[in-house]
């Protein structure tokens, strides 16, 4: 257990310009949360990663609900109506790496927040 999530499954993926991807499921308010966190080999490809996330994000009709930055700090919330899943893109310039959260449930967007929150990041507005 850490800070309220259950880690399973977790895999780590060399990828082919560099970049290390962790991947794991977090059970989260009793629900599947999955994440992808990047670590980047420079703040270009960070960027990249993160603007591509949101990019995907707008071709399927999605929009950025809610934001927040601070420096090289930035956190982007999607919110897929359809589906009725949430997204959370984040990124650290500082140590060029990316977060990707997807949860299952409504409720379990407060918690990725806070945790996001309790690394250091801003917190998001509407």
């Amino acid at each position: 257990m850490n800070a309220g999530y259950t880690i399973v499954d977790k895999q780590v993926v060399p990828l082919a310009n560099g970049n290390v991807e962790t991947a794991f499921d977090a059970t989260v308010q009793n629900g599947n949360v999955k994440v992808f966190v990047t670590d980047c080999v420079s703040r270009k490809l960070a960027q990249k990663t993160f603007d591509a996330n949101i990019a995907a994000s707008k071709q399927n009709n999605m929009e950025i609900m809610e934001h927040g930055a601070n420096g090289d700090l930035s956190v982007a919330v999607v919110r897929n109506n359809r589906a009725n899943l949430n997204f959370v893109n984040a990124i650290d310039l500082s140590v060029p790496s990316t977060i990707y959260m997807e949860d299952s449930l409504p409720e379990q967007m407060e918690p990725m927040l806070q945790l996001l929150k309790s690394l250091g990041y801003p917190e998001v507005v509407q």
